[in-house]
Order: structure tokens, then C-alpha cells, then sequence
């Protein structure tokens, strides 16, 4: 597979999300987040994104086949409008051959037809992440933190 073999479309459906979902179960179980995903809790978390009046959701097909995708919302803020990153994806053995960045540009076009300027992003403290968004021209907020309420019946998972 070349990146001339891929192509970059919306999400624009039903099942459109439900073959997303299944590379983004594939993606979040892999290296280096190791979750637990099952296509059923995968599409219900885009499914949240994808029922947004605000969505933007783009899929990177080569035969057929969802190899990556991102899904987010426009939201409102006091300054300007950003987009929300909730999801970035790219199947685990199509990893580091230019996908995640071809998603990644095809977004900020769209968004610049949309006049939005911001994209905020949140990934877990590790290289792989970080170093893709720092490729991309992100950087990261100095003196913010991300606060998290835990209930103490669900402490226990983030220890």
C-alpha cells in the first residue's frame, strides 16, 4: 500500500461509522494505548461526535478498507471557534507511513474553508503521540492541566 492508494472521504454515514469504529477498536487496543475496545463501545463513542450539528469526521480508505480516521465537533468558545479532536486513528499496521498525516492535513483544509483556526487535541503522555502532533505544528499549553473528577468507585482505574 502507497499513499497514492489511499483516499480521504467524510464520514458522512451510518455505516461509514460503524467500518471507522472497527479501525478505531483495532487502533486503541494496539501499541501504545493497549485498551479494551470492542466495536460496540467504539462506534458509540463516535456515534456521540458523529450526532453533533458540529461534526467533522474523515476516514482514510485504501481498498475498500478504513486504515485511519479522526472525528471531533466545532465548539463555541469566548474568543474564536475550535475544533475538538475526540479521535484520531490509524490501523495499527499502517502505522508510520504518512496516513495519520495525510488525515491530519485534509483536516486543517477543511477547517480553514470553515474559517476555524484552533484544533485542541488531548493524547496521553507518551512519545508516539506527542511527537505526531509536534510533526503537525501543535504545541503544547504550558501552565494548563487536564482536571479529572474520579468517583471513588472508579479511582481504582487510573492508579
Amino acid at each position: 500500500m502507497t499513499l497514492d492508494d489511499i483516499q480521504i472521504k467524510p464520514i458522512a454515514t451510518l455505516d461509514d461509522l460503524k467500518k471507522s469504529a472497527q479501525t478505531l477498536a483495532d487502533a486503541y487496543n494496539a501499541e501504545p494505548c493497549f485498551g479494551d475496545w470492542n466495536d460496540e463501545e467504539a462506534l458509540r463513542r463516535l456515534k456521540f461526535s458523529f450526532d453533533s450539528p458540529s461534526f467533522v469526521g474523515m476516514m482514510a480508505i485504501s481498498q475498500d478498507m478504513v486504515v485511519g480516521g479522526l472525528a471531533g465537533n466545532i465548539e463555541p468558545d469566548y474568543a474564536i471557534d475550535y475544533f475538538n479532536l475526540r479521535d484520531f486513528f490509524v490501523f495499527p499496521e499502517t502505522r508510520r507511513n504518512g496516513i495519520g498525516t495525510m488525515l491530519m492535513d485534509a483536516l486543517k483544509a477543511h477547517l480553514k474553508t470553515l474559517e476555524i483556526k484552533e484544533i485542541m487535541a488531548l493524547t496521553s503522555k507518551n512519545d508516539f503521540g506527542i511527537n505526531f502532533y509536534k510533526e503537525n505544528d501543535f504545541g503544547v499549553i504550558v501552565g494548563m492541566r487536564k482536571m479529572t473528577y474520579l468517583s471513588p468507585e472508579t479511582a481504582f482505574l487510573f492508579e
